[in-house]
This record gives structure tokens, sequence and C-alpha cells, in this order.
């Protein structure tokens, strides 16, 4: 017998803004480490799209997927403060509306969908652009961070697991990505900052 072809087809998923949020979680370690670090964190919803790929055995019906593409940006700003108190002052980040886009470096893995929906995608590399301004307020910050602009560009995040679902219903399909959480560190002269994003994903399909 002839041997038998997998069908693929690629669905493109729209995010679903309403419930979809990539939180910010910043901890900032001023040089001298004397202030003593501190926690911040921001939500916003977002916005883009998830182009996937599934082959079906046409056989066994099983299914492979894999992510081809995923572009994602912030659809409202972020607006985050450390505070050290009255005397030494306030740093307020702000990251505006749009500013930050994430998309691929290296997502080529594939990950067969269970029975249960779901799928696991390890060892993701994602590409994350943008900027924020920083500005200190206070006594010691006015000072020490004039109002400035700084960059938050990752040309390789650190290993991203990609873990969700994908299922139909009365016409749509749903891809769901929970958690994903990408980190990176920057050096703004001298002090630290650690950058923790993790996205929430829903996106749908209208079924052909």
């Amino acid at each position: 017998t002839a041997p038998h072809l997998p069908v693929e087809h690629t669905i493109e998923f729209h995010v679903d803004s309403s419930r979809t949020t990539g939180n910010i979680h910043l901890t900032m370690d001023p040089k001298g480490s004397l202030l003593g670090s501190r926690n911040t964190h921001g939500s916003s919803p977002l916005k883009g799209k998830v182009i996937v790929k599934i082959s079906t055995d046409t056989v066994t019906g099983k299914q492979i997927m894999s992510i081809q593409d995923i572009q994602l940006t912030n659809t409202k700003a972020y607006d985050m403060q450390f505070s050290w108190g009255a005397l030494v002052g306030r740093m307020d980040v702000n990251i505006a509306k749009g500013v930050l886009r994430i998309k691929p470096n290296d997502i080529r893995r594939t990950s067969p969908i269970k029975a249960n929906q779901s799928f696991h995608l390890p060892r993701c590399y994602f590409i994350v652009l943008g900027h924020s301004q920083v500005k200190g307020h206070g006594l010691v910050l006015s000072k020490a961070v004039e109002n400035k602009k700084v960059n938050l560009t990752m040309n390789k995040t650190e290993p991203v697991h990609l873990r969700g679902s994908i299922s139909t219903q009365n016409g749509q399909t749903t891809l769901r990505i929970t958690k994903a959480v990408l980190r990176d560190q920057f050096d703004l002269d001298g002090t630290q900052l650690d950058l923790v994003f993790t996205a929430d994903i829903t996106a749908t399909a209208q079924n052909l």
C-alpha cells in the first residue's frame, strides 16, 4: 500500500484582548545597594496574532502542532513606580501603549496535541522590542535619575515554555497559552533592573 501523508493546515488566530494580559514585574536595585531593592508591577491587555500549523495523521487521527509566528503588543501603557520613602524619593517607569512588541527568535518546536487538547512547546526563544521612560522624584532620586529613555530590547530571551490548549466549539477554534514567562536583566549605569514578563493568551479563529 502507498504511504499515507499527513494533512496539514495553517490557522491564523487573532488575539482576544479582553482575555489576554501581559503582566510586567520589575525589580530595581540601585547602584551602591544602600537603598535596597524594590519591586513594582503593571498589567496591560495584549493584541496581535498567532499562526499555528497542525498536521493530522489521516489514519490514526493523531495531530502535531507548531507555532509559526507570534506577534504581540500592549494596548495600554504600563505605569509603574518604585518608592524609597519621602526623603529618598520615588522612581516612575512608563512604557507607552503599543511600545512593547514581542516576536519570535526561534520557535521551531513541535508538540503532539493530546487527548485533552493540550500541548507543550519547550525552549522557545523570543525577541522583545521596546523602551521605557524613567524619571526620579524627591530629594535624592530627582538628581540621581533624570528623565531618561531606557532601552528594554531583548534580542533573544531566556528559554520560554509554551503550554496551552487548542479546542473547537460552535464553529470557532480557540488557542490558549498560559503563563508564558520571558525574563531578562538590564544594567542602567550600574543599577540592575530585572524584568519578568508573563503572558496569558487567548486567541480565536473562525472555522471555514
